[in-house]
This record gives structure tokens, sequence and C-alpha cells, in this order.
């Protein structure tokens, strides 16, 4: 089924939707399709345990697809009331095709029902069940309502990015982009060319060029170390000199934010005691950021540093700086709804407001937030005096995400009960 790969545009979903929540919360008149996986025939996990409890001997119904009708008399007011639900157990196998063929077996079955309630099963991404339902539902007159949870999609949204990154076609080349204020590119090579010839590596240069903002373009083979002797022989011809490098990464790097330090501490003295964990830093192995002031007189840094020096970083999970030992703090990073700015679902899945051309500073839309001179203001929680998705956002302390961040931070002992303020700087956008 080729057509499970692509994209679908989000008009292309007519019959089905996705909802977050509990299908038995729906009405009777909604028939309730349960899937159940095949490592968990009899119904012990999730959801299925709850149709199990809410319709007893469900899990007695053998066959792959079989359906119970249960009938419920009630009498109120002196008048009898017949309440009918419908459920339908769908037993899945190992394969896609196998849940396609049920699906196709469950249109049938519903044909003269309205509304059905399916449940995302753990087996098959949430974009695979949505596109078969669709296919088989399309131009009926039966609605489709996915429910899943936050945890699912915020899962499969990570997912997906990852394997976005795995796709990424691989460079056969890298570039030096070189520029100085105040020099147009023809002085600007005219002063490194001679440096250039001098360095290490100088045969592999594929191209020189001009761009259109005035700077220069350097194309190199696809070799890590030549690309960054360039790039330290370019830097040290001048201190105005700006240097950036395209597609050479040395390694995986992982961000840390180190809380603590007193009032008097320098950028020097925290460089300093980091390689003494880590050993010499070279330019390009690491980032730190400037010193921020922090509540009671304290300060706080922010260290983005290869992934094998991290691990001898947070060895001990503290770091001597000074005469304060400060504690060490990995960096979360997590995605949020690019429509509607929430932290509990994918864009994919949004059936949100759509604030995609609204400033994030303030929420109004006509402007970008770096040009913004309103006061900060939060639309998802409707609240001024901070943005959306940041620490003292009330919507985004209660989403699933948070919930799961603070859950990372405390099994890997990153958190210490001594420290009262807020780690504000917990989670980047």
């Amino acid at each position: 089924m080729a057509a499970q790969k692509e994209k679908w545009p989000r008009q292309g979903y007519q019959n089905t939707d996705v909802v977050i929540g509990n299908p038995l919360k729906t009405g009777n008149e909604t028939v309730k399709v349960v899937l159940v996986e095949p490592n968990d025939l009899d119904m012990e996990q999730g959801i299925q345990q709850m149709y199990k409890t809410r319709f007893p001997g469900i899990e007695d119904l053998k066959n792959d697809l079989e359906v119970l009708e249960q009938t419920t008399k009630m009498k109120t007011n002196g008048q009898n009331k017949e309440i009918k639900q419908k459920v339908v157990k769908i037993t899945l196998g190992p394969t896609e095709e196998d849940m396609w063929n049920k699906l196709k077996r469950l249109k049938q079955e519903t044909e003269n029902d309205q509304v059905v309630a399916i449940n995302h099963a753990e087996g098959t991404t949430l974009e695979c069940l949505r596109k078969m339902t669709e296919a088989i539902f399309h131009k009926s007159t039966t609605k489709v309502n996915i429910y899943t949870t936050n945890r699912k999609t915020l899962e499969e949204g990570q997912l997906a990015t990852k394997m976005r990154e795995a796709n990424k076609p691989e460079r056969n080349s890298y570039a030096l982009v070189v520029e100085e204020a105040g020099k147009d590119a023809k002085t600007l090579m005219r002063d490194i060319k001679g440096k250039l010839t001098k360095t290490a590596g100088s045969e592999k240069i594929l191209s020189i060029r001009n761009t259109k903002e005035g700077k220069l373009l350097i194309t190199l083979e696809k070799d890590e170390k030549t690309a960054h002797n360039f790039d330290e022989a370019i830097k040290s011809i001048s201190e105005n000199v700006k240097t950036r490098v395209l597609g050479a990464t040395v390694q995986d790097k992982e961000t840390f934010h180190i809380r603590g330090m007193d009032s008097l501490t320098t950028k020097e003295e925290v460089l300093e005691a980091i390689e003494e964990k880590t050993g010499k830093l070279t330019e390009h192995s690491f980032k730190l950021s400037e010193l921020r002031p922090q509540a009671n007189g304290t300060q706080a840094v922010t260290l983005t540093v290869e992934k094998k020096l991290a691990e001898k970083l947070t060895a001990d999970k503290y770091i001597k700086i000074g005469l304060v030992r400060c504690y060490i703090e990995k960096n979360v990073t997590v995605e949020r709804c690019r429509k509607c700015w929430s932290h509990n679902h994918i864009t994919s899945n949004c059936t949100g407001p759509d604030r995609t051309k609204a400033c994030y500073k303030c929420g109004k839309e006509g402007h970008q937030a770096k040009d913004c001179q309103e006061e900060e203001s939060c639309p998802i929680c409707q609240t001024n005096g901070h943005r959306a998705g940041t620490g003292k956002c009330l919507a985004f302390k209660k989403s699933e995400v948070r919930i799961l961040i603070n859950t990372i931070v405390l099994t890997e002992e990153l958190f210490d009960d001594r420290y009262e303020v807020f780690r504000r700087d917990r989670v980047s956008h």
C-alpha cells in the first residue's frame, strides 16, 4: 500500500477524526470497536482491560471479529426504557494486511451505523491506522473516530522526528561561509587567499564564490578535519572575521544547565572547572553561554558539549566551581504543535486553532516576536505575563509532556531538593 507512505493533505480525511480521550465515554448510539493486540489476547492491559470490565464476557469471544449487542431494560417514572449498545471486538494479526481485511469487514458490519469509535492499537502507528480506515470508509455514511492518548501522540511525534533526521540525504561536500563587516567578498578573498594556500588540505577546495549577501562561500570535499582546519586558519587572520561551517558535525551533542555559582563567578572559572572534568576542549567541541543571574544572588550557565565529553562531565552529577558544588541538569527538548502551540499532540493530529501567523510573544497576528512591542501573553491559558509553553504556563504545567519531563529529570537524578528555585530553563523550544 504505497499510499500509506505519502503525506496526505488534511482535507483528504473526510470520514475519520483523531480524538484524545476514552472511547468508552461515548454515547450509547456510538458503536464501540476494541482492537485486541496479539500479545494481549486476554485483554489485561490498557483500554482493552477497560472494555472487559465494562462488557463482561467480551473476552470469551474467540473469533477474529465478533459483535456483542447488549440491551439494558430500565424503568423510570413508570415507563419502560431500553438501552442498546453495540460493541465489536477485533483480534488483530501480525500484519498490516490482516488489519486491512478486518477493517473492511468492520465497514460491512457497521454500514447502518452513523458513528464508530475505535481505539489506537499499540502495534500500528496512528497515521497508518487512520489512512487505512479513511480509505475503507471514504464516502460512506459512517464516521469513524480514532481514540488515542497524549502519550502515544507524543511518542509518535518523537519517532517521526527521528525518522526524518535518519532519512535526510547525506552531504557529499562541506561548505564554509566567511564574512567580515565592512569588507566585500573580493577584499575578503584577497585577505584569506594566502592563508588558505598554506593550510593543509587546500587541494580539497572545490569552488570559491560570492553569495548574494556579499559573503564568501568555500565548497570543500567531504572532509571533517579539512573543514575545521580552514575554519581555524581563517579565524586566525582577524578577530573580526566570522565563519560558519555547513554540513560538518563532529559529534552528537547534549545540552546542560549548570546552576548555583556565586555572584562573583566568571565565565573563565566555569570553563576551567569544566575542563578539569573533560580535559582540554577544542573550539568545535563545546559552546558555553554567558552567565545569567538567578534567585538568591546565584548564577547559571548553559553548556552544549559533545556526547562523549558529556559522559565525563556528568559522571558525578555535580561540578565544583570556585567554592560551590554546582549541580548539572540535562536539558530536555520537546516538540510542540506548530499549528496551535500545544504540547499535547503533534501537528498532524491538531484540531485546535491556527496560530501559525501569530506572534509567539503576545499571541497576536500582524508581526513577529522579534518586532513585538506588546506584553508577553499566552493564548493557550489566556493569561498575560508569560509566553506559551514556558514554566509559568498553567496549561503547559498540566500537559502530559510536562509530566513526562519531570519524570525524566527525576529518573536521571538531576533534581536536588536543596534547590527551592523553579528550574525555568529546563525546556528549550
